[in-house]
């Protein structure tokens, strides 16, 4: 496989070109007036809820031609509030491992690839365009594709996967009509029709191109679709299904199943004989989906089929209430069984509007006698302060009449139209839950208001879960694709679940300690995921939620033993989870104080360094003490016997002075006494004899 996908077209003869066409005409055509009465219905409900009049297009247009005729909207707000309800909750997709060769942290990768993808690349408004059609048509549709990261940068060849929203899917998305799964999964093609002016049609394609619609409509539908300057080009996704050799090996060193196409097992055969680690198992033929895209008109094919990235038709399919009756697909949305009774209660207040502005009072009955020469008074009787007749008098001239001969008097209420304007209003109310304040009852337990509410909630949880699987499958269609797109060596932005942002490569050569080689982490393709629906809603919203929930957590375990050690964490996530300005130094410092407990894990190298000094053994502060306080008396008792060497020392030095200093007395009183004898026996023989 290439690094990216390159554009794969087939080789075709000219007259199998033009039996193409053909064909891929013959296929619309059928494809549309299969569902024409639907796309029919479904432009109905468009033009009822977003255009000016809407509410009365195709509505005894005869009989009230020139008549009043009011609007009073009692269905925007339910589809509004259904789709503001969804839009705070979005559904949002999670890959999971679906065989044991594939990991946790391989599928979080590919949620954190597809989160930067749906944030940066119009996700969300392709998504809620789709279930804004949906709950007023019952149909919608969104398509993914992939396109260039840099289109202004020649030498960057690396593709993205883009989200694009199809607006007004129903007319102009049309499925294979044998298809029979809500997700389309075995539809064999679909078609998307973009609607051109001869002006845009030639620059897009070159006025070598002869301006000709793919398709022409049997009927007008109600908007402004089809119409005779409009040119369609028709984009065909079809797919193939070609029966392709592999070769299985088992690689007895990394302990998997490797397997090679027949190209890839030419070049490779070689290579894969010699090596000791790589055991042949068998050869099988399997079934390779491709998908193949082309655009025609009605006079030629644009674009010949060229391969796509993925193996499933790029365009996901949204539905609302959907069943099969009588083989075809039928489909609504929250509109369509709400036109009749708003039609009828708006044709009785235009009614009701009508007689009170023409018929506000009674008006007098006159003979012609009576205002022979005041009729300019009585044409003109508003503002006058009184107005003259003339008597009405019999034969003899005798009168006997001098006021009006009888009073037309305005339209009274009938009961027929009391009755509809209460019920109408109260049918409509039941259907779509109307407002809080008319719903619920202030007196209520809020036991009772949440019962209500899921109760009105029921009604719409068909197309909750009609788009979940939508998106569901969106999921699936993107991992297809990505496994092909990001396959090469790069560095990708990766968006977490709570809205932080990493740098990771792709394809990251690492050493593998199993192995003893090198193998690369980081990869997507090659992976078994499973996409799943995540229903728990906003992350914004889930954190806020959080917030609330830790609030009352503190207030509940306040003064309760044994909690003292959850308080502080308890505050570290109201912090964590609080938005807000100048929260970005404490959120910090909380985070940290996080990853060092190891509560939360490290995402980047600050983080990680933290988490590993704190991992270091730490010196228990009482142990702390204990050791120096013995090491003080240690100290203090080396010094004590220091101090007592040194006396001993001192006292033996002394001693030994005492006895050098007492040798040297006896030595000199010996010398007296020697000194005192020899003068002595001097002093003797110096005398006299006699004298002796």
């Amino acid at each position: 496989m290439p690094e990216r996908i390159e554009a794969t077209k087939l080789e075709y003869k000219p007259n199998e070109v033009d039996k193409m066409l053909e064909e891929f005409k013959k296929d619309l055509n059928t494809d549309y007036e299969c569902t024409q009465d639907q796309r029919d219905a479904a432009d109905i409900d468009f033009g009822f809820l977003n255009i000016v009049g809407g509410q009365w297009k195709d509505y005894l247009d005869r009989s009230y031609e020139k008549r009043t005729k009011l609007e009073f909207d009692m269905v925007s707000d339910y589809r509004n509030k259904f789709v503001g309800e969804w839009t705070s909750s979005p559904v949002d997709v999670e890959y999971k491992p679906d065989d044991s060769a594939t990991t946790d942290k391989d599928a979080e990768l590919l949620n954190g690839v597809r989160r930067t993808d749906f944030r940066d690349r119009f996700g969300m408004m392709a998504t809620v365009n789709a279930v804004e059609e949906v709950s007023t048509c019952g149909a919608g549709a969104m398509k993914l594709r992939a396109v260039f990261e840099n289109k202004g940068d020649p030498e960057n060849d690396n593709q993205v996967i883009e989200f694009t929203p199809i607006h007004n899917a129903y007319e102009t998305v049309v499925w294979d009509s044998a298809s029979k799964r809500i997700e389309k999964v075995d539809a064999r093609h679909v078609t998307e029709l973009t609607a051109y002016t001869r002006d845009s049609f030639e620059h897009q394609f070159g006025k070598d191109k002869e301006a000709v619609s793919a398709i022409n409509p049997p009927r007008n539908v109600g908007g402004n679709l089809f119409t005779p300057e409009q040119i369609f080009v028709a984009t065909r996704y079809h797919v193939e299904n070609n029966k392709i050799k592999v070769f299985v090996y088992e690689n007895l060193r990394e302990g998997k199943i490797e397997s090679y196409t027949e190209e890839e097992h030419e070049e490779m055969k070689a290579e894969l004989k010699s090596s000791e680690f790589h055991k042949f198992k068998r050869e099988r033929n399997v079934v390779k989906r491709s998908i193949y895209k082309s655009v025609f008109s009605g006079a030629e094919i644009i674009s010949k089929p060229e391969r796509i990235a993925g193996e499933w038709l790029p365009i996901i399919p949204f539905y609302g209430y959907r069943a099969y009756v009588g083989g075809i697909e039928w489909y609504r949305g929250l509109v369509r069984k709400l036109i009749d009774p708003a039609r009828l209660f708006n044709q009785q207040m235009s009614q009701l509007a009508e007689n009170a502005a023409s018929a506000g009072q009674e008006v007098p009955i006159f003979t012609p006698g009576q205002i022979q020469g005041f009729e300019h008074f009585w044409a003109n009787r508003n503002g006058k302060s009184y107005m003259l007749i003339n008597p009405l008098k019999d034969a003899s001239g005798q009168i006997i009449a001098t006021g009006p001969v009888s009073y037309l008097k305005p339209p009274q209420l009938d009961g027929n139209t009391q009755a509809i304007l209460a019920t109408v209003p109260q049918f409509i109310q039941q259907v779509t839950g109307g407002a809080p304040q008319d719903t619920l009852d202030p007196e209520m337990s809020g036991k009772a208001i949440n019962a209500l509410i899921k109760r009105q909630n029921m009604n719409t949880k068909v197309i909750v879960d009609n788009i979940a699987s939508a998106i569901e499958w969106g999921g699936t269609v993107y991992q297809s694709m990505a496994s092909e797109i990001y396959n090469s060596s790069r560095m990708m932005k990766i968006v977490g679940r709570d809205g932080r942002q990493t740098m990771q490569k792709l394809h990251e050569p690492m050493f593998d300690d199993k192995s003893g080689r090198l193998i690369e982490s980081n990869v997507i393709n090659g992976k078994r995921f499973k996409a799943y629906a995540d229903m728990s809603g906003a992350f914004e919203s889930q954190r806020d939620q959080t917030v609330e929930d830790m609030k009352g957590m503190i207030s509940a375990l306040s003064g309760v033993p044994g909690t003292e050690k959850l308080i502080p964490e308890m505050v570290a996530a109201i912090v964590e989870n609080m938005s807000g300005t100048g929260l970005e130094g404490i959120k910090k410092i909380v985070r940290n104080d996080q990853v060092a407990k190891g509560i939360v894990k490290p995402e980047t190298p600050e983080e990680e360094q933290i988490f590993a000094q704190a991992q270091q053994p730490k010196e228990d502060p009482q142990q702390k003490l204990m050791e120096s306080m013995a090491q003080q008396q240690q100290a203090e008792a080396r010094s004590l016997d220091a101090s007592s060497q040194q006396k001993v020392a001192d006292s033996q030095k002394k001693n030994a002075e005492t006895a050098q200093i007492m040798s040297e007395i006896e030595v000199d009183k010996l010398k007296l006494m020697i000194e005192i004898r020899d003068r002595t026996l001097n002093r003797v023989k110096e005398l006299p004899l006699g004298a002796r």
